[in-house]
């Protein structure tokens, strides 16, 4: 059914064509021969997903028979083959095999490719040709060595590691750290220590401060710092992954210079083995392990002594953080990184037991790092959760049950849990497409009157989800509208258009909106420093605003200014 219903490209034009005329949405094309028995099963995975995904991708199908053009070009040499592009160019995924240029083999789960669909589209959007998939796709073997009672040199200095022995096998010296990692009982391994035992964990390496006060909600703003008032903030995901403090003072001292109160950075840098020494930033620092065994979490100057440094370094600038505890995406690991480790998906992570506790693990750690430091604005559940096809009762139970535990870890410090803003249609908010459908899982209404849930916040971002760019301002109105209704802060958390250095046409009237309306703040996506040791681009992406651009004086120090000013 699908190789019939699915659009044929039937000449080489054809193929050009579509790679190139397609602006906005990804590309995805199978190549191979039609009468093939993988490509018909192939065929049929793609023609079920293709409405699900014809927001942000096209799917078309090519019989390498009828059109030979591209046999040599794209070694098409498997019985069938499927390659993504994104406005002229090839689209790179990491599945773990050794070949990031396609995909060659069928892939018979339709949420698996869903999945991978998405997670190379948001890559693209940020200028990323290679993207990792979001389940590792490699059929590794486990190498296991006798390592007696040695320590393990650079990650977990005060854990004697337990002997483990099986048939051994020749390593190369290259893969000894993965083997490492891949087989230890490590310190935070379930079947050793619960989430919720005492473990003796090296300090911080840098005072906080507990100057100044928590922020607070009041009313529908917030009180920081003894101020209620409106405010603008950023965010600069990539702070706590700059290997220079340096850097992340200049980083910050430019924020407050333009007048941001908070800052959102990932909390979160989660990896299946530890990144390779060749690596620069922000590429190099990681926060946890995670493998079949357990999780183990990175306390060196690698690890979380860089988020201990911006946890240490926003308090001397007058900053506010948001930290989240996992990402949606594979960026940095993510829920991919569990999906690997412990053979859940990217949809029962949410209610897989040893998804659960490896995660609250990870919360139970950074809640009670930083907990007493002011720097902190609030903590965040996880960046954009979805639950793709799932009745959205799945994400608020997770919501209610994941907030309520960091309450009882932490009294003092707000709580938000970072989602997109999606509604439903028992809503009867909007027209019931994509974003009022509830198709990703996500009821905000819901979620926002959870009581452990102290404010609400919402992306917007039209362009990947098939809106025009002044539907962006009905998205901010009805956000408020809610807000208001239900008596908590909103914060717009997220915005950005792929236009680099041309962003006030489409952002400034979302944030003129924001100015006429109840939203107590918003964080434009994202910041980028000037003059930073790692050239900031490699960092940026289409969305950035760049310190010391012509843009920025209007979008980032005009707009903060503006927020300032508005009277409450």
């Amino acid at each position: 059914m699908g190789s019939v219903v699915l659009p044929h490209l039937v000449t080489g034009w054809h193929v050009d064509q579509a790679i190139m005329s397609e602006e906005e949405r990804l590309v995805v094309i199978r190549f191979g021969r039609d009468v093939d028995p993988d490509c018909m099963r192939q065929d049929e995975v793609l023609y079920k997903v293709a409405e699900l995904v014809k927001n942000f991708a096209v799917i078309y199908v090519c019989d390498i028979d009828q059109v030979p053009d591209f046999k040599t070009m794209y070694e098409l040499y498997d019985p069938v083959t499927t390659m993504f592009f994104f406005r002229n160019k090839h689209m790179m995924c990491d599945f773990g095999t050794g070949n990031n240029n396609k995909l060659n083999w069928v892939l018979e789960d339709k949420q698996e490719m869903i999945d991978i669909i998405e997670t190379i589209y948001k890559g693209a959007k940020k200028g990323r040709g290679l993207v990792v998939s979001p389940k590792d796709y490699s059929t590794r073997r486990r190498w296991c060595i006798d390592l007696g009672e040695d320590r393990f040199k650079g990650m977990k200095r005060y854990v004697n590691f337990p002997k483990i022995r099986c048939s051994c096998i020749k390593l190369h010296m290259k893969s000894l750290l993965t083997a490492l990692v891949s087989c230890l009982p490590l310190t935070t391994a379930l079947p050793l220590i619960s989430s919720d035992s005492p473990i003796a964990q090296p300090g911080p390496v840098y005072s906080f401060s507990s100057s100044g006060s928590n922020a607070k909600v009041a009313g529908r703003l917030f009180n920081v710092d003894g101020k209620v008032e409106y405010f603008a903030g950023t965010n600069a995901w990539w702070l706590a992954h700059l290997s220079s403090n340096n850097d992340v003072d200049l980083s910050l001292s430019q924020i407050a210079a333009t007048g941001y109160k908070v800052i959102r950075v990932w909390g979160f840098g989660d990896a299946n083995t530890p990144p390779p020494s060749t690596n620069t930033d922000p590429n190099l620092i990681y926060f946890q392990i995670l493998n079949s065994t357990g999780a183990y979490i990175n306390f060196g100057t690698d690890g979380l002594q860089r988020l201990d440094y911006v946890v240490h370094a926003a308090s001397k600038y007058g900053l506010k953080l948001v930290l989240n505890f996992v990402n949606n995406w594979s960026d940095y690991g993510g829920i991919a990184a569990y999906t690997n480790a412990f053979n859940c998906s990217s949809t029962s992570f949410y209610t897989d037991s040893t998804c659960e506790k490896v995660y609250k693990n990870y919360v139970k750690t950074i809640v009670t790092r930083y907990r007493s430091s002011t720097s902190i604005f609030a903590w965040e559940l996880g960046n954009e959760p979805r639950c793709h096809g799932c009745d959205t009762s799945i994400l608020t139970k997770w919501a209610i049950d994941i907030s309520t535990y960091i309450k009882s870890l932490d009294a003092h410090h707000l709580v938000t849990l970072g989602d997109e803003g999606w509604f439903t249609p028992a809503d009867g908010i909007g027209d019931g497409s994509y974003a009022y459908g509830g198709g990703e899982g996500i009821d905000w209404v819901a979620n926002l009157k959870i009581k452990t849930l102290d404010y609400g916040v919402f992306h917007l971002y039209p362009n990947s989800w098939g809106y025009n760019y002044t539907w962006g301002n009905e998205w901010i109105e009805q956000h408020d509208s809610v807000g208001k209704e239900v008596g908590k802060p909103i914060i717009l958390e997220e915005y950005g258009t792929p236009f680099p250095y041309k962003h006030i046409e489409t952002e400034a009237p979302w944030q003129a909106t924001v100015l006429g309306s109840g939203i107590a703040a918003d964080q434009i996506w994202q910041f980028g420093p000037n003059g930073t040791s790692v050239q900031a681009e490699i960092f940026g992406d289409v969305n950035t605003i760049y310190f010391k651009t012509l843009e920025y004086a209007t979008l980032g120090t005009g707009h903060a200014r503006a927020m300032l000013k508005k009277k409450v």
